[in-house]
């Protein structure tokens, strides 16, 4: 027989998982909007630290992921000599693209803004024909991927 405390956590965590999860307003956290790393020094609340964690925090995440070299140690990967090849260029506009998603009519532009898209290249038979940056994202600049870069791996193999 269950103790009633029991019932009572249990009744707590079906609750929490019925929840929808938190969302937020793309517009709202972008990086450049946000005054994250601004000036200097920073203004303490739009400062983003590795020591406190701060660097994994949304909306923080958004200005990191592509400044991580300005928080911890990196190196660059040597690509081998030579100089890079340019990937043909054959632009689309892509932005108007409507698709379903969980259920609703969404296009390719508010996709990309509803899942906080930093940036975002697409190949097709070797040419890019759509490649976009947003908030605090550039060409430039390397981005953290973490694990999904296995799959980009596997992709591309």
């Amino acid at each position: 027989m269950k103790k009633p405390e029991s019932d009572a956590i249990n009744a707590a965590s079906t609750t929490q998982q019925k929840q929808a999860p938190e969302t937020f307003d793309p517009a709202a956290t972008d990086p450049l909007q946000l005054g994250w790393m601004r000036g200097f020094p920073p203004a303490p609340d739009r400062t983003v630290r590795f020591h406190d964690g701060s660097l994994f925090r949304f909306p923080r995440t958004r200005w990191s992921f592509s400044h991580m070299r300005e928080l911890v140690p990196t190196v660059n990967i040597w690509r081998g000599n030579g100089a890079a090849s340019p990937l043909p260029q054959a632009h689309r506009d892509l932005d108007g693209l409507s698709f379903a998603c969980d259920g609703r009519n969404t296009t390719w532009s508010e996709m990309l803004s509803a899942t906080y898209t930093d940036g975002i290249l697409v190949l097709h038979r070797g040419a890019i024909v759509y490649q976009r940056y947003f908030g605090a994202a550039l060409d430039r600049l390397p981005h953290s991927c973490y694990s999904i870069t296995k799959s980009f791996i596997g992709t591309l193999a």
